[in-house]
């Protein structure tokens, strides 16, 4: 309410201003101060209408997500009055159980969800605490429920591993997949250099000659089969510079000359200024000094 008196004043103030026929220096610096207080307040009104739209769909989901639970819920009780008649309904009952525990799953990162949301705003929206704290307890009490029914199911040759199961295995399956990424993100970052003279680095196999008149004019090249011991692991998003520690170099490897410099008169120094463009025709770099 105080927001809306404060926003119809700065209004009409504004409105009066624009209508006078001349401004004086004073005036036009209280129109300025006025336009931008109402843009401020429009700001924190957008800002808590966006809010207050966030809060509303995770409410949402979450209510969603509690009649779901209490459809399998009742579906369970009718189901394990009949197992004994049907022996296929253990494998719905462990089925219902199982989507049980990722819509609890689910309302828990809901909840967090809201939570951060509302430690983020304030004013007013901090009024949406007691709903949250109404919905948590709400939870906790179907968790309550959905454990108490798992005991009296594991008395009907149920186990807790097996009403448990999807959610483990669901916990795993996600541990993997983030190992997974973080594996092929390491690989994709590490790269590989040495550096040596001509003489080094063919006696470690790395590099060999090609074309000339016994050896005469020939033109240093890296070996196909160039062996990888002795080469220094880098990770490029944390390596932008490579020192040389010679005067004469020379890149055997194929890098876009676009993407690095070499800096510095009587030590070299290898500059990256595109670490992607850099290491993409290849992850390994070769330097003959001299």
């Amino acid at each position: 309410m105080n927001n809306i008196k404060r926003s119809v004043k700065i209004i009409m103030a504004c409105t009066l201003l624009y209508a006078m026929p001349a401004c004086t220096p004073e005036v036009s610096e209280e129109t300025i101060k006025l336009q931008q207080e109402l843009s401020q307040l429009k700001a924190e009104m957008a800002a808590k209408d966006s809010t207050l739209s966030a809060f509303d769909a995770t409410f949402s989901g979450i209510q969603q997500n509690l009649a779901a639970i209490r459809e399998k819920e009742a579906s369970i009780k009718v189901n394990a009055g009949e197992m004994k008649d049907n022996p296929n309904m253990k494998e719905q009952i462990t089925m219902d159980i199982q989507a049980i525990n990722t819509l609890l799953a689910e309302n828990k990162a809901k909840i967090q969800k809201l939570q951060n949301s509302l430690k983020s705003s304030g004013g007013e929206v901090k009024a949406l605490k007691k709903i949250i704290d109404g919905l948590n307890f709400e939870i906790e009490a179907k968790e309550v429920e959905i454990s108490s029914l798992k005991e009296n199911l594991a008395a009907s040759n149920f186990t807790i591993d097996m009403l448990n199961g999807l959610l483990d295995s669901s916990n795993v399956s996600i541990a993997n997949n983030k190992k997974t990424i973080a594996d092929q993100t390491s690989t994709m970052n590490t790269a590989y250099y040495t550096v040596g003279t001509y003489k080094e680095l063919e006696g470690r196999e790395v590099v060999d000659k090609k074309g000339g008149i016994i050896g005469i004019a020939a033109t240093k090249i890296v070996k196909n089969d160039f062996k990888k011991e002795g080469f220094t692991k880098i990770d490029i998003t944390a390596v932008s510079s490579i020192s040389l520690n010679s005067k004469k170099v020379q890149l055997l490897t194929s890098h876009p000359a676009d993407s690095y410099t070499l800096d510095g008169e009587d030590i070299k120094t290898l500059n990256i200024k595109d670490a992607n463009r850099f290491w993409s025709v290849s992850k390994y770099l070769v330097v003959v000094i001299k």
